[in-house]
């Protein structure tokens, strides 16, 4: 997939999975890539080594519990704001809690219906 020019939104972007996903995207010249996640401290660790690699001003952060339909549209406004558009969207956020199991659920499973359409 040609990724070249194109706006992206990558929750969990903080570590793991997520991470990777950023820094191939970064690698295949996306114009900018905003790292959504609720681990603030990992996002700006993130973004500071990615930074180092890939130059300043296309990695964006917006801290978010992806379980809160009020912080992801927020979010996906910050970066309509600031592009005019949102071209990929991975979904990738999860945990693993079976204490709180309804949290799990929430991030996990409801999450991607957090938010509305943007074109």
């Amino acid at each position: 997939m040609d990724i070249a020019g194109k706006v992206a939104l990558v929750t969990g972007g903080a570590s793991g999975i997520g991470k990777a996903m950023v820094e191939i995207m970064l690698r295949k010249q996306a114009k900018a890539i905003f790292i959504i996640d609720i681990n603030e401290k990992a996002m700006k660790k993130t973004k500071t080594e990615l930074e180092k690699e890939f130059g300043t001003g296309r990695i964006h952060m917006c801290k978010c519990d992806v379980s809160s339909k009020d912080q992801m549209e927020e979010c996906f406004k910050q970066v309509i704001a600031t592009y005019g558009a949102l071209h990929i969207v991975c979904n990738n956020a999860g945990i693993a809690n079976e204490v709180d199991w309804e949290r799990t659920l929430r991030v996990n499973l409801m999450s991607d219906r957090n938010t509305k359409r943007y074109e």
